[in-house]
């Protein structure tokens, strides 16, 4: 009975291993498929050179910032790359990203993985992040009730999503909670500080001062939410609910997928894996997807 009971667990995980290794092997596959794609969209050098100086670097660079996309990250970034080759083009760099955050604030996440991958390949930028230190977070502190409110508020998920790539410290978090629950920010501040919260969450506490801080501005926010409208009482009770349960929430529509994702999804799909789309999507808050 014993050596047939191991002939029956030895068959089994050969099966296994075999299973596992095709799996493997249709991952690998699918992995260089990607990279081929995000290769081939580098271009060869072109015979006519991008314009030079500062008006020819922020054409360009603001043509890039036009073109974006999580698809076309590898051309883009070549591009970007090939014009920041001095200080004062990072600089110019730094000073657009500010100012297409504050118009277009769900392309904070894109913005802010290209500024990561620019300091990989550019020995830290140390010029690019410096412009963002001082810009990315004087901006929203200082834009007051002129600046219209989806100008406010992304500038606010451009410094979150920077924070999560930690390419912003702790401190200048900080300063803008504190800025935000002022008496005087009023109901612009208040909805300036949950929308950053919303953006930092989870990478906010991650650290043990981080979380302390994070349940004493809490806290503040509670005091606050009575001296205004319902409107923002309720974003409050909706913030604190979701920091306790873990910054997990449930998303009812889809995030913008590349080509690599969504055939990975349907290879899933056509072999074994769900054939029918959730209805919503668990997602934590204030975490970076990789």
């Amino acid at each position: 009975r014993a050596q047939a009971t191991v002939r029956n667990l030895s068959s089994v995980m050969v099966k296994q291993m075999v299973v596992t290794d095709r799996k493997y092997t249709e991952r690998k596959q699918l992995v260089a498929e990607s990279e081929a794609e995000v290769l081939a969209q580098i271009p060869a050098p072109s015979a006519r050179p991008l314009a030079t100086g500062p008006e020819g670097s922020r054409r360009n660079l603001m043509m890039v910032l036009n073109k974006v996309t999580p698809d076309n990250m590898g051309a883009m970034l070549h591009t970007v790359l090939e014009v920041c080759q001095d200080e004062q083009a990072e600089e110019i760099l730094g000073d657009l990203l500010v100012s297409f955050a504050g118009r277009f604030g769900h392309y904070s996440g894109i913005y802010s993985d290209l500024v990561a991958y620019v300091m990989q390949m550019r020995y830290g930028a140390p010029a690019l992040v410096k412009a963002l230190r001082e810009k990315a977070v004087v901006a929203p502190a200082e834009a007051g009730k002129e600046e219209s409110k989806k100008t406010h508020l992304g500038l606010v998920q451009f410094v979150g999503a920077l924070f999560v790539r930690q390419i912003l410290p702790f401190a200048h978090v900080q300063k803008l909670i504190e800025v935000f629950l002022r008496p005087d920010s009023g109901e612009p501040g208040m909805e300036c500080a949950i929308q950053l919260f919303k953006s930092v969450g989870k990478s906010l506490e991650s650290s043990v001062a981080g979380r302390f801080y994070a349940q004493a501005a809490r806290a503040r926010l509670g005091d606050l939410k009575e001296k205004h409208s319902r409107r923002i009482q309720f974003m409050v009770q909706d913030l604190l609910e979701l920091a306790a349960n873990g910054w997990q929430f449930r998303a009812f529509e889809e995030e913008a997928k590349t080509k690599y994702q969504l055939r990975v999804q349907h290879h899933y799909d056509t072999n074994g894996g769900e054939t029918v789309a959730p209805a919503f999507e668990v997602r934590v808050a204030g975490q970076a997807a990789y």
